[in-house]
């Protein structure tokens, strides 16, 4: 994690020099971003004033405020280090094109978020594509923030060993993701708490095409992680659409309801006693595997799952009644 900080640090710098400023947060409440903006010392960022990339109105923009997005265009990759807006609210596709900003086996972001632990991050209507680079690139990468919520995204093409969304909090924090799909990254998306109560919602998520994990819970936190995948799809992943795999001693939890994780190498997948996964009113099917349990670990089913048509289908590990 510290490279993808250094990494990443190195390009904000490099980009505050280029405007003839350091990082410093200015008081806008409101700034906006522009296919037609211009980066100026100084700029106002405002509806008729727009910055050209979202990094220049972020240090323009008062702690919580909004970046607003007016046009379709590239905004550019950024380090995030308080709470913000950031927003595309049907303006055509926003778009942040990762580039080659590190060298092999050093991973930055497109996004890069090492907050305050009572920051809230919100981004919204964003298209996030690593296509163009050939370094093992992250979409979104979060260390320390209360809150992170990525609405209506699309993040995708993060193969050469990148992630989609690694989030990896070391203190308490929380994740929602809702109608975003996650596509064609070496792993959709990573969980790894280092410590603290960590909470995942997921919501009318798809992740699919990724070169190996689907959804992945993992992390040596010896605190609680409960992660809730609701009305989402993870499919076309050749190894595991969803696993479980604490590494410390924390107890992590993974509700699945109303979802399906089809046409995967492993459905489902639980590592270890203090691994719990929970499938109410799913589809597990196509898989090479439907459902593994190793060492311990459980695979809840509150009976009212497709669990079917896999090569193998394994079967879960506790029964649980409806309530």
């Amino acid at each position: 994690m510290r490279k993808t900080t250094l990494a990443t640090t190195a390009l904000v710098m490099t980009i505050g020099a280029a405007l003839g400023t350091t990082p410093a947060r200015a008081l806008s409440n409101k700034t906006w971003v522009s296919a037609n903006g211009v980066d100026t010392f100084g700029g106002v960022c405002s509806l008729s004033q727009p910055c050209r990339t979202l990094f220049s109105a972020y240090l323009q923009t008062a702690a919580g405020g909004e970046v607003g997005i007016i046009g379709p265009g590239d905004y550019g990759t950024m380090l995030i280090s308080g709470a913000i807006s950031i927003t595309n609210d049907g303006g055509g596709e926003a778009a942040i094109q990762a580039i080659n900003t590190s060298t092999p086996g050093s991973p930055s972001s497109a996004i890069y978020i090492d907050a305050g632990s009572n920051d809230v991050i919100q981004l919204r209507g964003l298209t996030i594509d690593g296509a163009a680079t050939t370094f093992p690139e992250n979409g979104i990468s979060s260390g320390r923030v209360a809150g992170l919520y990525v609405q209506n995204c699309v993040i995708k093409n993060f193969r050469n060993g990148g992630l989609g969304i690694a989030f990896s909090p070391d203190t308490t924090g929380a994740l929602i993701v809702s109608d975003t799909t996650l596509a064609n990254n070496s792993t959709g998306l990573y969980v790894s708490p280092w410590a603290g109560t960590t909470g995942v919602t997921l919501e009318r998520v798809i992740v699919s095409g990724s070169n190996y994990y689907g959804v992945m819970v993992t992390g040596k936190s010896t605190g609680s992680v409960n992660v809730t995948v609701t009305d989402s799809v993870i499919s076309g992943n050749p190894g595991y659409g969803i696993l479980a795999d604490p590494t410390g001693g924390g107890s992590f939890v993974v509700m699945v309801a109303r979802s399906k994780s089809v046409n995967n190498g492993v459905g489902v997948a639980s590592f270890g006693a203090n691994a719990t996964v929970l499938l109410s009113n799913s589809t597990i099917t196509g898989n090479i595997s439907g459902l593994i349990s190793v060492n311990a670990g459980v695979i809840g089913s509150y009976g009212n799952n497709d669990i079917d048509q896999n090569n193998t289908n394994g079967a879960p590990t506790k029964t649980y009644t409806q309530k």
